[in-house]
């Protein structure tokens, strides 16, 4: 058993990447697909969220009988069977075997009581440019952090946080994140929990009306309009009225724009929405 950053354990998996522990030398059935439990030999540290690969050595009789222990399927090459027949298993050369997507569920189990616990994460709540986090926990000092769920590192900076809830800003829209939090037990000595992770799919971004609305250049026929476009869109509607004369709309996609049609000395009134969604059919405030 072993902890390993490898998620796919394909044909070029290198068994040495993972320093293996034996943590039990007892039977176990390839076949029975009830659950096993067993007590290790041998104390195993798992850091609560890493890969974990699983080692069985199996030495009686014929391999020629479909195994399966109790499995889920999974997306391919998350996991691997390697046979060997001729002598003892040597996690130090294995080769051979296939790829498979019949994961065996293995479930770890500790007996004794945790000094510093993870904390729950109880709920989550976002719109387009960030995202709040409550959790609960034995304690009041935590860490938290968060990154898009596709970048390899973390942050190199956590999150000191006093109280069981945080909000995470300046996110970008309809993106995955990938939150954690952790309780920090220095205070009385016992160091860090390990991490609780979350994902989170933040929104789309909201068709947002424009600011800075403002008219130049105003002549007896003409006026341009420039604003200051808040979010994505491309399209807008310019309303230009006088009460018991002109009501026009004028849709537009450049900024500044000119527009015509008006009269000598009428003082006329004039709004600006924008235009979102593909078809453009979806109006903003």
């Amino acid at each position: 058993m072993a902890n390993t950053t490898i998620s796919n354990l394909s044909s070029g998996f290198i068994q040495d990447t993972a320093t293996f522990v034996k943590v039990f030398t007892g039977d176990l059935s390839f076949t029975n697909t009830d659950w096993q439990y067993i007590q290790l030999d041998t104390a195993f540290t798992w850091d609560g969220h890493s890969n974990v690969v699983v080692a069985v050595d199996r030495r009686h009789g014929s391999w020629t009988s479909s195994g399966s222990f109790d499995a889920y399927s999974a997306s391919s090459s998350k996991a691997r069977y390697i046979y060997q027949d001729s002598g003892p298993y040597n996690i130090g050369s294995i080769s051979g075997g296939y790829e498979t997507s019949s994961v065996p569920i293995y479930r770890l189990v500790s007996c004794n009581s945790v000094a510093c616990p993870s904390p729950n994460i109880v709920s989550t709540t976002h719109d387009y440019e960030s995202a709040t986090v409550v959790w609960h926990g034995n304690g009041t000092n935590y860490q938290v952090n968060i990154k898009e769920s596709a970048a390899a590192n973390w942050p190199a900076t956590d999150i000191d946080v006093t109280g069981t809830s945080y909000t995470f800003t300046g996110l970008q829209p309809a993106t995955n994140y990938t939150i954690r939090v952790r309780q920090d037990c220095n205070a009385d000595s016992n160091g860090y929990s390990e991490w609780t992770l979350y994902s989170v799919l933040t929104d789309s971004l909201p068709c947002l009306a424009p600011d800075s609305f403002t008219v130049s250049n105003v002549t007896n026929a003409n006026a341009t309009f420039s604003w200051n476009a808040r979010g994505y869109e491309t399209m807008w509607n310019i309303h230009v009225w006088f009460t018991g004369g002109l009501d026009s709309i004028y849709t537009v996609s450049t900024n500044p724009v000119t527009v015509g049609g008006f009269s000598a000395g009428i003082t006329y009134n004039a709004a600006i929405r924008p235009l979102c969604g593909s078809a453009h059919n979806i109006v903003g405030e």
